[in-house]
């Protein structure tokens, strides 16, 4: 019974990790963009990761730090002739309800 156990309080710690570490990585992008003006500040909340590629006219995925948290959207690249690797950094352009967003390079 103790392995299960320590594998909710490992859950845990992770849940509790990640709820402190999301907000301070979003605050620590709107710190970066700052130095480029008070136009950009913003900026650094509204910027996303690309979790899954997205290909020339293709669906992809994309994180955003939103509501305290950070949550997975379907994406299209502004242009649709670009390609899109996984790991890149991008604005969020427009939003499409319900999970829909149109990303650019950032």
């Amino acid at each position: 019974m103790k392995p299960l156990s320590q594998a909710r309080d490992d859950i845990f710690g992770g849940l509790v990790s990640a709820a402190i570490a999301i907000p301070l990585a979003m605050g620590y992008g709107m710190f970066a963009f700052s130095s480029l003006g008070e136009n950009y500040f913003a900026d650094g909340a509204l910027a996303g990761l690309v979790t899954a590629s997205i290909a020339p006219g293709r669906l992809g995925e994309v994180k955003v730090a939103i509501r305290g948290g950070s949550e997975a959207f379907h994406a299209y690249a502004m242009d649709p002739k670009d390609a899109i690797p996984r790991g890149t950094r991008v604005f969020v352009v427009e939003y499409f309800p319900p999970r829909t967003i149109v990303v650019s390079l950032a």
